[in-house]
């Protein structure tokens, strides 16, 4: 279960204890927050102990990468000696591996649980299980099918590898494909990505929408012209994508962006569209991907017809049967109903019009307020905003 070097020592203790962890691998610059909570996780026996460095960048999925001097200038020394065991189940991940011994693999069926991803919900821990199987088939998939992503290959990933985005495209996929991949785990500062990308020449970009905006800002105020205009495909996902935004990506940066909509239940983008394709803007997710199906319907679970607003179900091979420790969420046919509501248009492309959750009524109408996002986002002099629904008892 990968967790981000972000969480708080509240969110570590909900996470090891619903999950039940036994074992914790940590480096030494985050160990004091799994200190801080061993008296109320009972359950945790064992916390190992990355030592040495810790690079901020770091190629991988390929022991031949070279790390260029760009590359090594981001790199940083933990500053941390080695770990000996405490007597309390800490111990040095590098030391016990120095006295262990080969033993032979443990074969895994392609159905058992090998992952816990945990996924945004409001109120309640939902940890996703993937295995094997979800797993490959989410790179057939996204990777093969739709990216085409092949050996020749340069991935450079910004997203956090807790995330089904960041894991599944920054380490799983590349790895799978045999491709070439830069980890950035670092907070992604402009001019130290800008120097990544100078260095590692990467032919796909991920990262969130909000990285793009702030790529283009800085690049333009730094006098970076198409910057990005080398890569084969630059893909943004995680986040809604501003109004204004696409159209100063490709004039600014140089390159068109895919802008992709997933889930962590799917460990994949279900929707995806190039910002070239016809019809594609801000509020256009595309169309579903390679072995994905998708419908909208109503309340009363019925399909609903082009340019109606419904609920997004979706089917899929990589797609999870239930969340860990409670029953399937799947309908009797496999179908997954997710919290987002979508409009799909002549053309066939869906257009998310918020969650399901987020609606309010507005003089007897729904609104959502990503509506009201995208339409002040519209206007020439703003950037980003952001609209809260406060309900007053």
């Amino acid at each position: 279960m990968p967790l981000s070097e972000l969480a708080t020592a509240d969110d570590l203790v909900d996470y090891l204890v619903h999950c039940e962890a036994a074992i914790v691998i940590v480096d030494p610059e985050h160990r004091s927050v799994v200190d801080s909570v061993r008296a109320e996780t009972p359950k945790l026996r064992t916390v190992l102990v990355l030592d040495g460095a810790a690079p901020v960048a770091r190629a991988a999925a390929t022991a031949k990468s070279p790390v260029t001097g760009k590359i090594a200038a981001l790199q940083r020394d933990s500053g941390k000696d080695a770990v000996e065991p405490s007597g309390n189940g800490e111990h040095s991940l590098a030391a016990l591996m120095a006295k262990a011994t080969a033993t032979a693999a443990v074969a895994q069926e392609a159905d058992e649980t090998c992952l816990l991803l945990y996924s945004a919900a409001p109120n309640e821990l939902r940890a996703v299980p993937h295995c094997q199987r979800t797993i490959a088939a989410a790179y057939e998939s996204l990777a093969r099918a739709f990216l085409a992503i092949t050996a020749a290959d340069r991935v450079l990933s910004v997203g956090r590898l807790s995330t089904a985005y960041g894991l599944g495209i920054g380490l799983f996929f590349p790895l799978a494909a045999g491709a070439r991949a830069l980890l950035f785990p670092a907070q992604p500062k402009s001019e130290s990505l800008f120097a990544a990308i100078e260095a590692f020449s990467p032919t796909l970009l991920f990262a969130t929408p909000s990285i793009y905006g702030q790529l283009t800002h800085d690049a333009g105020t730094s006098g970076r012209q198409r910057a990005l205009a080398m890569l084969r495909t630059a893909v943004a996902g995680a986040e809604g994508m501003p109004e204004q935004l696409i159209p100063r990506i490709r004039s600014v940066l140089g390159t068109e962006v895919t802008v992709g909509y997933g889930l962590t239940e799917l460990f994949q983008f279900a929707l995806a569209g190039r910002s070239d394709d016809p019809g594609i803007r801000s509020a256009v997710c595309g169309r579903p991907l390679p072995a994905i199906e998708a419908r909208l319907v109503d309340e009363d679970n019925d399909s609903v017809g082009v340019d109606e607003i419904g609920t997004l179900q979706l089917r899929s091979p990589s797609m999870v049967s239930g969340y860990w420790g409670q029953p399937s969420t799947l309908s009797s046919d496999g179908w997954f109903t997710t919290s987002d509501r979508f409009m799909i248009d002549s053309a066939g492309n869906y257009n998310h019009c918020g969650r399901v959750d987020d609606l309010f009524k507005v003089g007897g109408k729904w609104v959502s307020p990503v509506e009201v996002e995208r339409a002040l986002t519209a206007h020439e002099g703003v950037w980003e905003c952001a609209v809260f629904l406060f309900v007053l008892e």
